[in-house]
């Protein structure tokens, strides 16, 4: 209103200035002449320029106080609605993100308490095991000493055949130090049959090697180093046998086949960190170092060898080495590998041993490339990814942990797939949605030649859990048959399935 009623006075004031203009030009002309400007004029000029100025004012008018704060509030408000909504954003995936880390920590704890359970299981029946072979060696050291009871008139009697045929059946019984002491007591040549029962692939690897050192006790050492060496080469042996005949080839004093043996032993795929050991303070007391560096660096570095031998003699050489130096050499060997293995077990092996060297991260990329690779063979990729996940690196866990999820769904509706990763599958609860559709898989994995013994009976003891408790006995007593070693492990669980509880439910399908 002040603006227009400005406006109105300015209009009303150059009117009133025009007419007064008009009439001092009109007198002027009049009078004649050009009179200097009267009080009058000078008014009028005043009253333009005061014109002048109000015009302007009214075209750009000053802004008040309230106009610029209702300019810098919309200002800072769309600020603020713009930082409350990013901050939303943050935290909900923040949330998010945290629920996730602790859905795939759940499920590694899961997994790793399944495996820790097996584990327990394994050591009971190991135990189990141990114990069954104390009491066979009991019976068989009674059964010796009623053997030779029995075959003291032979050993008496003046016939050397017959004293060297009873000599030889105490040997193999596995007593060749009794047989070698005896055969002196009796004043018989024991050396031949010694040397037969060494070289005899029928007798027990312990008879064997017991006959070889025997050899030596009677003063044939090179006899005994000979048929010690071509006993080293006989991979049937357990490695505490093989370890054994490297001891006694030590004690013959043939060192540099003594390190063979032992460096032989620590390329064993079952040779264990402990093993290694044991052979690394052998051949630094046999000064082998040297030599054993060569012949391990050309195995490792041998493409035509096994992938199992090449890690252990990778992992071996890097320990008689600087540790530093020793990865600066061999993990572009090992990732070189890891990227030209062709199945599951092999890939396995190869982030294990970058696992034993300490560097699983070097391992992770290629890991990662080789199980979201969808063209890859689908066992392949499951084990890389679930390499990924055992790995637990910040990287790639929650990554590959939904790669294991995905690979698993896809395999366990497929009737020709891995029959390993079915069971894996359906023991997790990634399987069907109903107890009837797990146990048609289940069933499905029994069927196929491709799973294994103990494969077959986690099978069965998951039908048993659904329910299907008769049906699982009967499988059960199939599959087991006369395997002792599965009877041990499974025997009483099969016993137990009339009187336990068991789940009635399929188990649970995890989103």
């Amino acid at each position: 209103m002040t603006h227009r009623y400005r406006f109105q006075r300015a209009i009303s004031a150059a009117a009133m200035i025009a007419i007064s203009a008009f009439t001092v030009s009109v007198c002027r002309a009049q009078a004649g002449g050009t009179p200097s400007p009267s009080p009058l004029e000078s008014r009028i000029n005043k009253l333009e320029e005061q014109i002048s100025s109000l015009d302007k004012k009214i075209q750009k008018p000053p802004k008040d106080y309230w106009d610029i704060v209702g300019i810098l509030s919309g200002f800072f408000s769309g600020l603020i609605v713009a930082a409350i909504g990013g901050l939303v954003t943050y935290l909900y995936q923040r949330r998010e993100g945290a629920l996730r880390l602790a859905q795939s920590q759940k499920e590694n704890e899961d997994r790793t308490a399944k495996l820790r359970l097996e584990d327990l299981e394994n050591q009971r029946a190991a135990t189990q095991l141990e114990i069954e072979k104390t009491n066979k060696e009991r019976e068989i050291a009674i059964s010796q000493a009623q053997t030779v009871r029995e075959l003291l008139p032979s050993l008496q009697s003046t016939d050397q055949k017959i004293k060297q045929a009873a000599l030889t059946l105490i040997a193999v019984l596995g007593n060749s130090q009794l047989a070698v002491q005896l055969s002196s007591l009796f004043e018989t040549d024991f050396v031949p049959t010694l040397q037969g029962i060494a070289s005899m692939p029928s007798a027990k690897p312990e008879a064997r090697i017991q006959a070889a050192v025997a050899l030596g006790h009677l003063g044939e050492d090179e006899k005994a180093a000979t048929a010690l060496v071509d006993l080293s080469n006989d991979t049937n042996f357990a490695l505490t046998d093989r370890l054994s005949i490297a001891d006694e080839l030590e004690r013959l004093k043939k060192t540099e086949k003594a390190a063979e043996v032992q460096l032989q032993v620590a390329l064993d795929p079952n040779a264990g960190a402990e093993v290694q050991d044991r052979v690394l303070t052998a051949l630094t007391r046999l000064n082998y170092i040297e030599k054993a560096r060569e012949q391990l660096s050309q195995i490792g570095h041998d493409g035509r060898a096994e992938v199992s031998q090449r890690v252990a003699a990778i992992e071996m050489h890097s320990k008689l080495r600087d540790p530093q130096a020793g990865l600066d050499e061999w993990i572009p060997v090992l990732l070189e590998m890891l990227r030209a293995s062709k199945t599951p077990l092999e890939l396995n092996e190869l982030a294990e041993a970058f696992k034993r060297l300490g560097h699983s991260d070097k391992s992770a990329d290629l890991l990662w490339e080789i199980g979201s690779d969808l063209n890859a063979e689908i066992t392949r990729r499951y084990a890389a990814a679930n390499k990924l996940v055992e790995f637990g690196l910040e990287k790639y866990t929650q990554l590959a942990a939904e790669e294991r999820k995905k690979i698993l769904r896809e395999v366990v509706q497929n009737p020709q797939g891995d029959p390993g990763l079915r069971l894996i599958a359906v023991r997790e609860g990634l399987g069907a949605e109903s107890k009837e559709e797990n146990a048609i898989i289940l069933r499905e994995i029994l069927e196929s030649p491709q799973i294994g013994t103990f494969g077959r009976l986690n099978a069965i003891r998951l039908l048993a859990q659904m329910g299907y408790i008769e049906e699982a006995k009967q499988k059960g007593e199939e599959v087991i048959g006369k395997n002792f070693l599965a009877r041990l492990m499974f025997g009483g669980f099969l016993k137990k399935l009339e009187s336990s509880k068991t789940d009635s439910t399929a188990p649970p399908r995890t989103s």
